[in-house]
Formats: C-alpha cells, structure tokens, sequence
C-alpha cells in the first residue's frame, strides 16, 4: 500500500507545477498550485519517514544505541 501511495504522490507534485508554467494560468493561481505542490512534496518526505521507521522498527526497538546520534 504504502508504494502505491508513493507512486500517487510522485506524478502530483510535478503536474501541478506544470500546470502552474501555462500560459492561461495566471500568477496568483500559479502561486496556489506551487505551495499544493511543495505540501505533495512534504507528504513524500513524511511518508518516506514512515516506511523507514517501519522497516527499522525491529533494529531500533531492540537496540536503543542505533537511534541516538
């Protein structure tokens, strides 16, 4: 599940900000659609934060020295 929201994630971002380097779309919405798609980038990233943490659960709860800098 989590690659499949990943993979619906990718394509949004960068739409949007194609969408916002058209001719018939003016600054202010532009603007909008840069900031939706910067938010897609940060739910990428969170995201990318969970799968590491749930791949790393049973390394990181068995051995506290490993998440400490």
């Amino acid at each position: 599940m989590a690659q499949s929201v990943v993979g619906w994630l990718q394509p949004a971002g960068r739409d949007l900000r194609e969408r916002a380097t058209t001719d018939d779309v003016d600054a202010e919405r532009a603007h909008e659609l840069t900031r939706v798609a910067s938010d897609w980038d940060l739910a990428r990233y969170r995201l990318s934060l969970v799968q590491d943490a749930m791949e790393h659960y049973d390394t990181w709860g068995s051995d506290p020295a490993s998440i400490t800098p």
